[in-house]
């Protein structure tokens, strides 16, 4: 917990992802934009669930399941996640710092940039034991 990190990604990265550790994370870009869609993994999950209930289908969901789920995912899916109470959110990351809770999901998917840099730093945040278990 003493380290912060730098890192350089692909001008073509896209990638889905748990945060190093499931710890909170501060990420901060000094060049290049990437976007960045966050999933609360534990409303995720349920919001999955509810539509695999609708469809028929009420098997009892993996981490792979809702991950599969997540990769091919349309427009519809991700509105009927959001309305069945998925806390979904995004932004554009650029020269700016963005707070990642713990116990969420990131889908990040860079820009046409020649240079992605940036440093990024993992906590532990007290009184979210229940999230970190979750994403564990």
């Amino acid at each position: 917990m003493d380290s912060a990190w730098l890192f350089g990604c692909s001008s073509d990265m896209k990638q889905t992802g748990f945060l190093p550790n499931h710890a909170a994370l501060l990420k901060m870009l000094v060049v290049g934009e990437v976007r960045h869609v966050l999933f609360e993994w534990k409303s995720l999950v349920v919001g999955v669930k509810k539509i695999k209930e609708q469809a028929g289908k009420s098997d009892d969901l993996s981490t792979d399941d809702v991950l599969a789920f997540l990769m091919n995912v349309d427009e519809a899916n991700l509105t009927l996640l959001y309305k069945d109470g998925a806390n979904i959110r995004q932004c554009f990351l650029k020269l700016e710092v963005l707070f990642i809770p713990m116990g969420w999901l990131c889908v990040e998917i860079s820009f046409s940039n020649s240079f992605i840099y940036g440093i990024r730093k993992s906590v532990f945040v007290k009184g979210l034991a229940s999230e970190y278990e979750g994403a564990i």
